[in-house]
């Protein structure tokens, strides 16, 4: 496919811009969309040999090992704040601005396009006046998919110069808005009546309103990797390859075979039950010059064909492919594998993408950063904004008595950080839970204020006058 030519009435060089990056966007297409097939369950194979039909090929039998990959890792990537120290000026209303935009959500929503595609991209916009009358806040961020948007990276200044961002498409799969980020520049341009475009430059002081969350960065891919290698995307077909042959297998061999020695022809006409068992028995007539004690029909029964060949190979495939994907085995593998008994047992399983999910959210913090840093800025939120910092929760998935055990057990080596945010997180609370424990504290001492007050008798032993 040919990406689509535009003529905005716009300069010169943002013209060529837009053009430059929806040929980009062309030019990635195919493997994105390859990587979303396996992803969404819809890969599958016409024809995988000459020996197996093809109706068994064209059942549509697919395995869901890809999404596994990317969910078992984004799982494990889980954002629950961008945090400002407590007392730093502003700090309840960028709580509420992330509340209103869903923060973690599309957050999750980039993670599990960066592990995907290698990239997402992180988009703040100003809301409307009808928006904000809707009750929208008035900084908007959304995740927006490599699918549907495609920049130009600056090695130097480690940011995106451009991004360009295609809103919507016709029937045909003609563009009819886009949306193009420039430092301190928002382009929207929408296809009105007898194709003329009607373009709306909006000017901002907040340089670059979009960011890009990389998964595996490279000097030769700067805008990430792709988690679902080669080698996964092999492997998975060679999955689907050995149960479509286990399909044709279940068919045609579990059932016994019967052989019909001496049987003439005439046993088969117009008999239903000999014809529905067409396909199990087989017949060889004698030889003409037979002898009479072999001229009667014999039956010979020969066993069913065992299918483990085919399952022990589908279950080599799955553990090739949760080796390439550092999963352990009892995420994909049919047989041989035993659950782990102990922690020391599950972290020996689980090491591998552990460490995966802790690389990962350490190339996805910048972005995280500059986008929230952005989206205060926007909102008019006074405060440091050097000081933001992201809290991932654990990859390990810690049971909540572990990680309260292990919480009580940092806080005795340091008792003050019990008083603290950061100790009520050591102990396992997420965000609301520890705004809702200060907030109880708080009423809590305020009552028993107010209730000392009320017990104080008065000075000089003088009655109360009611």
């Amino acid at each position: 496919m040919t990406s689509e030519t535009l003529r905005l009435p716009v300069d010169a060089t943002t013209n060529t811009t837009v053009n430059t990056l929806l040929a980009q966007l062309d030019d990635v297409s195919k493997q994105n969309k390859k990587r979303t097939d396996y992803y969404e369950h819809k890969r599958k194979l016409e024809q995988i040999s000459e020996a197996v039909p093809g109706e068994y090929a064209r059942i549509g039998l697919v395995l869901g090992w890809a999404s596994k990959a990317i969910d078992f890792l984004a799982r494990r990537c889980g954002l629950n704040e961008v945090a400002w120290p407590i007392g730093t000026e502003g700090e309840q209303q960028w709580k509420n601005l992330q509340k209103a935009n869903y923060f973690k959500a599309e957050i999750a929503k980039a993670v599990s396009e960066a592990l995907l595609y290698g990239v997402a991209f992180l988009v703040a916009t100003a809301a409307s006046a009808e928006e904000q009358a809707d009750g929208a806040p008035p900084v908007l961020m959304h995740a927006v998919s490599p699918l549907n948007a495609t920049g130009q990276w600056n090695p130097r200044l480690r940011r995106l110069d451009n991004l360009l961002v295609i809103n919507d498409r016709d029937k045909q799969g003609k563009i009819t808005d886009l949306t193009l980020h420039l430092p301190g520049r928002l382009i929207n341009a929408t296809r009105a009546a007898y194709g003329r475009w009607e373009v709306t430059e909006t000017p901002h002081e907040y340089g670059m309103l979009a960011e890009a969350l990389i998964y595996r960065p490279r000097s030769g891919k700067p805008l990430g990797t792709s988690r679902l290698t080669r080698a996964m995307m092999a492997h998975q077909d060679q999955g689907v390859r050995e149960i479509i042959r286990l399909e044709g297998h279940m068919d045609i061999y579990s059932f016994p075979e019967l052989w019909l020695l001496g049987a003439d022809v005439s046993l088969f006409e117009n008999n239903p039950n000999w014809r529905n068992g067409a396909a199990r028995g087989k017949a060889i007539p004698d030889a003409e010059d037979a002898e009479p004690s072999l001229a009667r029909v014999q039956v010979v029964r020969l066993e069913a064909s065992n299918p483990d060949p085919h399952i022990k190979n589908l279950n080599a495939a799955a553990k090739l492919f949760a080796r390439e994907a550092a999963l352990p085995d009892s995420a994909l593998s049919v047989t041989d594998y035993a659950n782990p008994t102990s922690a020391e047992a599950y972290d020996s399983s689980q090491y591998e993408l552990i460490h995966e999910a802790e690389g990962a959210t350490e190339g996805f913090e910048p972005a995280v950063i500059r986008i929230a840093a952005k989206m205060i800025q926007m909102a008019g939120i006074e405060g440091d904004t050097t000081q933001l910092t992201p809290v991932w929760r654990n990859p390990r998935h810690l049971a909540r008595s572990a990680e309260a055990d292990a919480g009580v057990k940092q806080i005795s080596a340091a008792p003050w950080l019990a008083e603290t945010e950061l100790g009520l997180e050591l102990l396992g609370l997420t965000p609301d839970q520890i705004s809702r424990a200060k907030a109880e504290k708080q009423a809590t001492q305020t009552k028993a204020l107010t209730l000392a007050l009320l017990e104080e008798k008065p000075a000089n032993n003088l009655p109360i006058v009611e």
